[in-house]
């Protein structure tokens, strides 16, 4: 849920409560929320990653990137993006998808 134009709402419903979504639901594993954040830093860190074609795992391990550029990507994108991998599902209590 890319929150850059806004929180993602519409008739004063949140997006879990709007009819799309909950006709969908049983079929989503987990959402990654992007806040809206700084396009002086967050934004920049974002666009390096997108030009040199790396994922952000990449782009913290081996990239170029300064000391706080990775440690952004690692708090924000990284971070939000393994809220929903398969180690996630095990943390709520349930069996990851293909095991």
């Amino acid at each position: 849920m890319n929150e850059y134009f806004g929180l993602i709402e519409r008739d004063g419903k949140t997006f879990t409560e709007m009819l799309a979504y909950k006709e969908s639901e049983s079929k989503i594993f987990g959402m990654v929320r992007i806040p809206k954040r700084n396009q002086d830093t967050f934004g920049r860190d974002i666009e390096g990653v997108i030009a040199r074609k790396l994922t952000f795992e990449d782009a913290i391990r081996n990239g170029s990137a300064s000391v706080m550029s990775k440690q952004r990507l690692k708090v924000g994108a990284a971070g939000s993006l393994r809220a929903v991998g398969p180690n996630a599902a095990a943390v709520r209590g349930e069996t990851p998808c293909g095991t």
